[in-house]
């Protein structure tokens, strides 16, 4: 992998879409799949899916694909009447990597990676379009 440290040139996109994660490449930003990209997909099977999420999660969907736009307000409301709260993406990820990197369990190296991660995904946000930082 080539990083901006090598090039002096920051990336403006950020692909994590095709990591082989069982053999441990690339890195997985979701805790709970919502199943929707499936070709036999229905808005009752992405609302029971997505719907496992857990309090700190973050279900993965897109907004591509009909039976994700047809579940998802039953998901949002679902989601609220179990307590939890919904927020942009770009707001959760810069708490978790300060969290990690201010906490006195992480390693040296995790903190190190929240902090270069943390500084990537601040850079990135400010490059979107108003809008896209969700």
């Amino acid at each position: 992998m080539i990083t901006a440290d090598q090039t002096n040139v920051f990336p403006r996109l950020l692909d994590l879409a095709y990591p082989n994660i069982e053999r441990g490449e690339g890195v997985r930003l979701w805790t709970t799949d919502g199943y929707d990209w499936k070709p036999q997909a229905t808005s009752d099977s992405v609302l029971e899916s997505a719907s496992r999420v857990e309090d700190r999660g973050i279900v993965l969907l897109h907004d591509t694909y009909e039976p994700t736009l047809e579940a998802s307000r039953l998901l949002v409301a679902r989601m609220r009447a179990r307590g939890l709260e919904l927020v942009a993406l770009s707001f959760a990820m810069h708490h978790y990597f300060c969290c990690v990197e201010h906490s006195p369990t992480a390693s040296k190296e995790e903190r190190e990676m929240a902090l270069h991660l943390r500084q990537f995904f601040d850079r990135l946000m400010t490059q979107l379009p108003p809008g896209n930082t969700q």
